[in-house]
C-alpha cells in the first residue's frame, strides 16, 4: 500500500472514494455526498475535490452532472478479464505463439458480448513455480472487485486458489499441459507426436531423434513430452533412443542459440538416426543456421519437421515441414469456455486439447 502522505490530496480523496464503492458503501445508483460535504470531509479544497471526482468519472466508476450531482456508475460496466502472461514470453527473441494468443484474446474480450474490457498483466517470474504471479496485482483491494475472469499462460500457485475462492473462474492455456488445474485449453502435443511420427515413417524413416529446450524451473517438461514421445516412436514403427534425444535446460526457455548449438552437438554423433523433430518454432530457427553452416542438407541427409505456430514462418530456403498450431483457434475456445463459466460458474472441471494441422514443405 503506498503512503499516502506522499500522495497529492486529490489522488487520496479518489482511493477513498473508490474503495468505498467498490467495497459496496456507494451502490450503484446512489447519490454521492456533495462536493461542499466531501471538503468538510476531508479538509481539502473545492478544486481538490473537483478533480478527484472528475478522475473517478474518467474511469467509469461514476457519472457527473451540473446542478443534479454525482452518481455510482452500474460496476457491471467496469468489469476486467485479466489475461495473465510473464513478461519475457512477450520479448522479440521467444515464441511469437504467446504474443499472438494473447493479443488475440484481449482483442476476443473487446469484441464479446460480455461488455467487459480484456486487459493484460505481466509477471516478471517467467516459470518459477514457487513465485510465478506474486508480482500481480490480481488479488489487490481494488482489482479483485473489478475482476470476473482471468486467462492465463503461467501456472499461479496459490492465486488460482483464492481467484476461485473470490468466485472469479480462471481458464489456463499453454501448448501442452504440464500443470494441472479445474479448466485448460492446450495443444494436443501427443497427438502431434502420433501424426508427424506417422508421416514420417509412411514416407522411409527408419529411426527419429528430437531435441528440447526447457526452462530449468520446469525439468518435467522435457520428461513428459520423452514420454510421449517414445510412446508415437513406438506406435509409429521408428526406432528411438536415448542418445537420439538432446536437451537444454536453461533460464530462458528456447532459444535460436540454443538450438543452433544442441543441433551441433547432435550432428557430431557418430550415429544418428535418419528423421528429426524440433518441438519449437524458435529452437528450430538455430537448427536451421546450423545446418546452413555444416552443410547439413534435408530431407537428403535427413528428415526434420517441427512445430510453429501458423502465420509465422521460418528463414530458410526450404519451405519447413511442419505441425502447424492456430492460435486463433485456441482463443475462440478459450472465450466459448469462459462464457460457460460466467453463465455457470459451477461448471465440471474442462480439459480440451485441440489438434494441429501437419503441413507438409521440402524438409522430411
Amino acid at each position: 500500500m503506498a503512503n499516502t502522505n506522499l500522495l497529492p490530496k486529490y489522488e487520496v480523496v479518489r482511493r477513498e472514494m473508490r474503495s468505498r464503492i467498490l467495497s459496496g458503501q456507494f451502490m450503484t445508483g446512489r447519490k454521492l455526498p456533495s462536493e461542499r460535504d466531501l471538503v468538510e470531509e476531508f479538509g481539502v479544497s473545492r478544486i481538490t475535490v473537483i478533480r478527484a471526482m472528475k478522475s473517478l468519472e474518467q474511469e467509469g466508476m461514476i457519472s457527473r452532472g451540473v446542478g443534479r450531482g454525482s452518481f455510482v456508475q452500474d460496476r457491471s460496466k467496469l468489469a476486467e478479464v485479466a489475461v495473465v502472461l510473464s513478461a519475457n514470453l512477450m520479448e522479440p527473441g521467444t515464441s511469437p505463439y504467446f504474443r499472438m494468443a494473447a493479443t488475440a484474446l484481449v482483442r476476443a474480450i473487446r469484441d464479446a458480448e460480455w461488455g467487459w474490457r480484456g486487459r493484460m498483466h505481466l509477471t516478471t517470474n517467467p516459470l518459477g513455480i514457487e513465485n510465478v504471479g506474486q508480482d500481480l496485482d490480481l488479488l489487490d483491494s481494488e482489482v479483485l472487485p473489478q475482476l470476473r475472469g482471468v486467462f492465463t499462460f503461467c501456472p499461479l500457485p496459490g492465486i488460482a486458489e483464492r481467484l476461485h475462492e473470490n468466485g472469479v473462474p480462471l481458464v489456463y492455456l499453454g501448448i501442452d499441459a504440464f500443470f494441472t488445474w479445474r479448466y485448460q485449453i492446450f495443444f494436443d502435443y501427443p497427438d502431434l507426436y502420433r501424426r508427424a511420427l506417422g508421416y514420417l515413417r509412411s514416407h522411409g524413416a527408419q529411426t527419429i531423434g528430437t531435441l528440447v529446450e526447457a526452462h530449468r524451473s520446469n525439468l518435467d517438461q522435457p520428461v513428459g513430452r520423452f514420454s510421449w514421445f517414445s510412446s508415437a516412436a513406438n506406435a509409429s514403427g521408428l526406432v528411438y533412443r536415448p542418445d537420439w534425444t538432446l536437451y537444454a535446460v536453461n533460464d530462458t526457455g528456447a532459444t535460436e542459440q540454443g538450438g543452433y548449438e544442441l543441433f551441433k552437438r547432435f550432428w557430431q554423433q557418430s550415429e544418428k538416426p535418419d528423421a528429426l523433430f524440433v518441438d519449437d518454432e524458435i529452437t528450430c530457427r538455430g537448427v536451421l543456421r546450423a545446418a546452413l553452416e555444416l552443410g547439413v542438407r534435408f530431407p537428403q541427409d535427413i528428415r526434420l519437421i517441427t512445430a510453429i505456430s501458423r502465420g509465422t514462418e521460418l528463414p530458410y530456403h526450404q519451405k519447413v515441414t511442419r505441425f502447424e498450431f492456430v492460435p486463433a483457434t485456441q482463443v475462440k475456445e478459450a472465450i466459448d469456455l469462459m462464457s460457460q463459466l460466467f453463465a455457470n460458474p459451477a461448471l465440471p472441471e474442462a480439459r480440451r486439447f485441440l489438434p494441429g494441422d501437419l503441413v507438409i514443405g521440402e524438409t522430411a
